[in-house]
């Protein structure tokens, strides 16, 4: 097997650099800073939780370390605002209330009364504004984005304590930033999350954040090729993986589990199998969806679930250049996308065991099933059951559980349950007509 790196663009390191840990940009040493742990509290407070274990000396450039600071101010300026509304609102005061009335109330200065006669307070900073700033009370999608922003950057602001409230402009901008300083932690940390993943290192393991960067676009980025098909990864761990594709089963190093005969190609997925198979349920690393009781053994996984729970207008949706299908997920676009290639331009998947050929890896794996060996199939401890695969023996366990041990996926608009998720979309058929609602 021979791995041919293509060197795309061949610029020299400049080993005076280095690479900022918030916005993952290669800068020179003059303008970087050490993040300690004031720092560390500070991104704690906003909400931005990064990975610092995977550097031994994390640092930081100016612009990140001016933009915390101002995101900072801006929090701190908000949460003032609700520590001053909070002993005026609660349960033993049942009657909502306006920003305005209660700072009037508090001060009880004429002069105040005065000043704000024709202005309203920022329900946010509490600075005076015209009346014509963004109303909180109606519901066009400007204010409902707003919120949605509120809550992810300040949740601790709850604007139901409050009515006829406004927001400023200079808020809403502040906000934006917010988000979008968010958004660009969160694309960095991803892009060092596929970088753990794919070269297999554990998440506390000290990394050349340089080395990641090269990966990922930065100077003198690599890809390699293959010399079977198109394919070419950034990574060459993931040629690697990709490889075993083209070879033959006999010239394959399986990784064999050690209790049954399960063997894979992949080390991660016999550590999934382990997982799944030998390992005591109160003992799995279970990632749990906070707005349900949905949970899985892949973060992946979870990650895909949790846009049920997002607002469309904050989803980043990829979109058919061809059509007008778009999806929050990028792999559903990539097979979308077959619909519109000709037939000489598709990448084929074909049986080794008959003459059929398929679009999509997945409907070959589930073709693959029907020239299975009956002696590897999956049995059930408890009866006579066996399944050609694995999905169908956990659907069919469903059936030995107790119903406490059970996670039930329940109708919002009635009060069926189901056991395994797709039942629940069957039955959610029955409410089809009803105005506003849809199947999550």
């Amino acid at each position: 097997m021979i791995i041919k790196p293509v060197v795309i663009v061949t610029t020299a390191m400049d080993t005076t650099c280095r690479v900022c840990r918030i916005c993952y940009k290669r800068i020179r040493r003059g303008h970087l800073e050490e993040i300690n742990e004031s720092t560390r509290d500070v991104l704690g407070v906003l909400l931005i939780n990064l990975n610092m274990d995977i550097s031994k000396k994390p640092m930081m450039c100016s612009n990140c370390s001016n933009q915390i600071s101002v995101l900072f101010k801006f929090k701190a300026a908000c949460l003032y605002t609700e520590d001053f509304i909070t002993p005026f609102v609660g349960p033993l005061k049942p009657n909502r209330t306006s920003l305005k009335e209660i700072y009037i109330k508090e001060r009880d200065l004429k002069e105040i009364v005065d000043i704000l006669r024709d202005k309203n307070l920022c329900r946010l900073c509490m600075e005076a504004v015209d009346a014509k700033c963004l109303c909180l009370d109606t519901t066009d999608s400007r204010v409902n984005l707003v919120k949605d922003m509120i809550d992810r950057c300040i949740p601790e602001v709850n604007l139901m304590t409050t009515k006829h409230e406004v927001v400023c402009d200079s808020c809403i901008n502040s906000l934006k930033d917010y988000c979008n300083f968010m958004d660009a932690c969160l694309e960095a940390e991803k892009k060092i999350e596929e970088y753990l993943r794919v070269n297999q290192t554990c998440r506390n393991t000290k990394i050349n954040l340089s080395a990641v960067l090269e990966c990922n676009g930065g100077s003198g980025l690599r890809r390699y090729t293959c010399k079977f098909c198109d394919y070419q990864p950034k990574w060459k761990s993931a040629l690697k993986i990709h490889m075993l594709k083209h070879q033959n089963p006999s010239e394959i190093k399986w990784y064999k589990c050690d209790l049954c005969n399960c063997r894979c190609k992949h080390k991660g997925n016999l550590k999934r199998h382990f997982m799944l198979k030998h390992t005591d349920p109160s003992e799995r690393v279970w990632h749990n969806c906070d707005s349900c009781d949905y949970r899985s053994l892949r973060e992946d996984s979870l990650n895909t679930h949790l846009l049920n729970h997002i607002n469309p207008l904050v989803v980043e949706w990829y979109k058919c250049g061809s059509c007008d299908y778009q999806s929050p997920n990028k792999h559903y676009l990539k097979n979308h996308m077959l619909v519109h290639k000709n037939a000489s331009e598709i990448t084929w998947y074909k049986c080794d065991s008959c003459h059929l050929q398929f679009k999509r890896k997945g409907t070959l794996k589930t073709h693959m099933l029907q020239h299975k060996n009956p002696s590897t199939w999956f049995k059930c401890d408890l009866c006579n059951y066996e399944s050609k695969d694995s999905v169908g023996l956990d659907r069919h366990m469903v059936r030995h559980k107790k119903p406490s041990e059970i996670i039930w996926y329940k109708c919002e608009l009635c009060d069926h349950q189901s056991k395994r998720k797709g039942d629940l979309k069957k039955h959610m058929l029955k409410h089809k007509n009803l105005p506003e609602r849809g199947i999550v």
